[in-house]
């Protein structure tokens, strides 16, 4: 089966819905929808019959920014850029912000066109002419933006980051959709330094001032920590976290220069509840604003899946938070838990231990608050077993995700998307309003194959789809390379309900971008809404 969580809330949030958006048509093929077909080919109790309309550019960006990352020494990085729109093509620049083992700071622009209705993947490596299996290699941040000088007519692009890793115990990877804006406060609502972990936060500085950065940690109701980063203009800087934090701490970042923050984990051989005994890592970008609403689509609570919430109170009106944790199922009623946190406190809160009952493993979940806003972000650790297309997925490691901000958005991008031998992706959807919402879903291939369907979502539920399956079944035809199994993504709801969350997985064990040895693990990537 499919891993899936939801969210749940009591009322539709009209107030909080966006505003209808203006969209254009991607594709000149008006939607291929499943009846019979796809009632045989997943979740059927879901499946509907609507013709879907035509598919949508969606939320867009024309510059896209990303504080972390490494090429050389053992790491493999590339960009999934992709363009939505089906009559424009987008030119970019990659602009990459890098510092060699040992050397100075240094820039490098790369110039790149994509088609309409197409995706590249950009290897950072290539463009800084690092191999993975160097002996030395360079830290990495690096900004994307749409040359509107040569294509005027591109409305903006979305772009993801990945990076996979061999080191001496630990050969995995992780991936992020980049930021659109850059910020002078970031959150995050944990970092581990437990025996086995390691953690840095890379700063990002594309500015031509230099940046004086503040990190604060807290746990137990007080400061536990502090640090200060000078960053230069142009450049990024690594800060290793303390190892005297306690075993959890949250995180609060100010900067007196708009600037990007991202906190990086490893961890090697720990062992976490049922999970057992994994290696990993991830990274996630902070968030720059608190909020009392906190949507999450993905969670697994069976086997050898070990979930956490991580919620933080990090207000700086110095309140309890009163906080309302409700798990929500594919079927079923949802469970509701209360708790509070403590000013400048955390609470990792177990959904493995408190969801129970084994019909309820596909778990979503929405964490609000009263009397402070918090920060919440979800932790899985797993050891994964799917087979799907005759091919057996067996990978063990972690992830991590921000939370999506509620009230939820109305439609979702995805720049990247893996189905080949070795993969399997799957899409998690909630609805957390109180109609049935008939969500579409739009597929493009490498090859600019399409593929679109619909499912039906019904009042305060999660439903998987593996994507997996559908790109096997519906896009590849005999002969068809790699392209073919590599997939951006769009899904909308239909005017009716509005509102939704969808986060996209990928579990693999594979060889990866030119690495000594293959990777696995998992990631967890909410998609990009415009919000």
């Amino acid at each position: 089966m499919i891993i899936e969580r939801n969210d749940s809330r009591e009322s539709e949030r009209a107030s909080g819905r966006r505003g209808k958006m203006i969209w254009r048509p991607v594709l000149a093929l008006v939607a291929i929808l499943v009846g019979a077909v796809m009632a045989l080919t997943f979740l059927p109790s879901h499946a509907v019959t609507h013709a879907a309309p035509a598919a949508h550019i969606g939320a867009v960006s024309q510059i896209w920014y990303f504080a972390e990352g490494r090429v050389g020494a053992g790491y493999a990085e590339n960009f999934t850029v992709s363009n939505p729109d089906a009559t424009t093509s987008c030119a970019i620049t990659v602009e990459y912000f890098y510092q060699p083992d040992g050397g100075l700071a240094t820039t490098k622009s790369v110039p790149v066109t994509i088609t309409a209705a197409s995706r590249i993947s950009e290897s950072a490596n290539t463009d800084l002419n690092i191999l993975p299996n160097a002996a030395s290699g360079a830290s990495v941040a690096a900004v994307i933006t749409v040359n509107t000088t040569i294509t005027p007519n591109c409305s903006g692009v979305v772009a993801e980051r990945a990076v996979y890793f061999n080191l001496s115990s630990n050969n995995s990877g992780d991936e992020v959709m980049g930021a659109t804006h850059l910020g002078t406060s970031f959150f995050f609502a944990d970092v581990t330094t437990n025996a086995g972990y390691s953690a840095d936060i890379a700063l990002f500085n594309p500015n031509s001032k230099t940046a004086n950065v503040t990190i604060n940690y807290y746990a137990g109701g007080q400061p536990v920590g502090n640090q200060t980063a000078v960053v230069n203009a142009s450049t990024r800087s690594t800060v290793t976290t303390p190892t005297t934090l306690p075993a959890h701490a949250a995180i609060a970042i100010t900067s007196d220069q708009p600037v990007l923050a991202e906190r990086s984990e490893y961890f090697s051989a720990v062992k976490v509840g049922v999970a057992g005994t994994v290696s990993g890592g991830w990274s996630t970008i902070g968030t720059q604003s608190l909020s009392n609403d906190w949507l999450f689509a993905q969670g697994y609570t069976t086997g050898k899946f070990q979930e956490y919430l991580d919620i933080a109170n990090l207000d700086p009106g110095n309140t309890v938070a009163s906080v309302t944790i409700t798990l929500t199922y594919a079927t079923g009623t949802p469970q509701t838990f209360t708790t509070t946190v403590n000013p400048q406190s955390q609470l990792v809160w177990d959904v493995t231990l408190n969801n129970v009952g084994g019909v309820k493993k596909h778990v979503s979940a929405e964490v609000t608050s009263t009397g402070a806003k918090i920060v919440v972000e979800c932790q899985m650790y797993f050891k994964y077993n799917h087979t799907v297309n005759k091919d057996d997925v067996v990978a063990s490691g972690g992830s991590d995700v921000m939370g999506q901000q509620g009230p939820a958005p109305i439609e979702y991008n995805f720049a990247d998307g893996t189905t080949s031998t070795g993969y399997d992706e799957l899409l998690v959807l909630f609805n957390p309003t109180a109609g049935s919402e008939i969500m579409y879903i739009s597929l493009v291939n490498g090859l600019g194959v399409v593929y679109n369907t619909n499912v039906r979502l019904y009042p305060h539920t999660n439903l998987s789809v593996n994507i997996t399956q559908l790109v096997a079944k519906n896009m590849v035809k005999p002969g068809d390379g790699q392209s073919a199994y590599q997939v951006t993504m769009n899904i909308h709801a239909s005017d009716t309900y509005e509102n939704f969350v969808a986060e996209r997985l990928n579990y693999w064990n594979a060889s990866t971008d030119g690495l000594t040895s293959p990777t696995q693990g998992g990631t967890d990537v909410i998609g990009y809404s415009g919000s």
